[in-house]
Formats: C-alpha cells, sequence, structure tokens
C-alpha cells in the first residue's frame, strides 16, 4: 500500500512503468490511496486494514497504520459477512459443479484463503495477541468460540494438495459448510467491546 497526498489519475500515469517493472519481479500491484480514504473507509473495511497493519514495512514517510483505530463492531460485522457469503458460495458453486470432487476441492481451497485473516480478527476482537503461525491462530481462534479445530486445520493443510489428492471431499465439504455455519452464529452473538 502506498500512502500518497494525491492519488488522482495522473499521478497513477507517471507510476505504471515503476508498476510494471515490480510485477515482473513477483511484487504486486500496490494499493494508492490518501489518509483521508484510509479514514473514511476504516468501518468498510477493517479486516483488510487489521491485515495490512499486522504486516507491513515503512519504507518512507510516517507511519499512518499505527494511529487508525479499528472499530471491533465494523471488525466483528465484517467477519460475520465474510463467513455468511462462503456459505452461500459454497452451497451455490455445489449446485454449479454438480456435486464433481475435483469442482468442489477447488472451491474449498479458494474459500480457504482468507479464513486465517478471519481467525485474526477474532483474536484481535478479544484484544489478545496474535499467534505466530496459521495453525496457532486457528487454535487459539476455535479456543475462543469454544469450537473444535481439527476441520480448519485439515482445511488450511489440504489447501497445498492437488485437486486429486484430497480424500472424501463431499464429507469434508458438508463438514466446512456447516463449520461455516456454526462460526457465523457465533460471530453474529459475539458481543465486543469498544
Amino acid at each position: 500500500m502506498i500512502v500518497t497526498s494525491d492519488d488522482s489519475l495522473e499521478i497513477l500515469d507517471r507510476v505504471i512503468p515503476l508498476v510494471k517493472r515490480f510485477r515482473k519481479k513477483g511484487v504486486s500491484t500496490p494499493l494508492f490511496v490518501t489518509l483521508p480514504y484510509i479514514e473514511q473507509s476504516l468501518d468498510v473495511f477493517p479486516l483488510e486494514y487489521l491485515s495490512i497493519r499486522s504486516n507491513y514495512k515503512i519504507l518512507y514517510g510516517k507511519d499512518v497504520l499505527k494511529e487508525i483505530h479499528i472499530e471491533k463492531e465494523h471488525l466483528r460485522l465484517q467477519c460475520e459477512r465474510e463467513l455468511k457469503r462462503r456459505v452461500l458460495l459454497l452451497k451455490e458453486a455445489y449446485l454449479e459443479g454438480e456435486r464433481k470432487d475435483r469442482f468442489l476441492s477447488a472451491v474449498i481451497k479458494a474459500s480457504v484463503e482468507g479464513l486465517v485473516s478471519i481467525f485474526r480478527a477474532i483474536i484481535f476482537l478479544y484484544d489478545l495477541d496474535q499467534p505466530k503461525t496459521k495453525r496457532q491462530t486457528v487454535e487459539k481462534a476455535c479456543s475462543l468460540l469454544e469450537m473444535d479445530p481439527a476441520l480448519f486445520r485439515h482445511l488450511i493443510e489440504i489447501k497445498g494438495l492437488k485437486k486429486d489428492k484430497i480424500k472424501d471431499i463431499k464429507a469434508i465439504y458438508t463438514d466446512y459448510l456447516n463449520a461455516l455455519r456454526s462460526l457465523s452464529k457465533r460471530i453474529d452473538t459475539l458481543e465486543v467491546g469498544i
């Protein structure tokens, strides 16, 4: 993320060659934002700002992320929305994929991608220190919500497997859908302090 005082297209035009050069080296295209944009979008993207704030380096200038305040209720709402969206997408994909294992496997892998960020947000809602590994993050968040972490650990592990190497995909899909439903209900009723 690059925070500038001006994020007009004229400025973006000037940095296109630099962005192009970095993309060739595998660096993703940065977000260009202004400080007012950050301040006005904290309620809309609290999960994203929490993720960015948990892992960033200042290359130049002032640390604008250090001072931002993420409202816990906004974060809780976004976590709930993300989980419920995943439930809807899993059901829709199940119908579209006609129960085919390869398709269901791909859907699970795509859906699992952002789960760790949601688990980190849950830990943040409890004002606790963030664990160092994905596995520890899953364990801690599930413990806080009194859920069994085994399925989520398994999902993160199988994310790296080839689609045809995942066994019992329909059972995993069913368990995952039910776990997301349960998780979203717990987040829906979670009381957060300010």
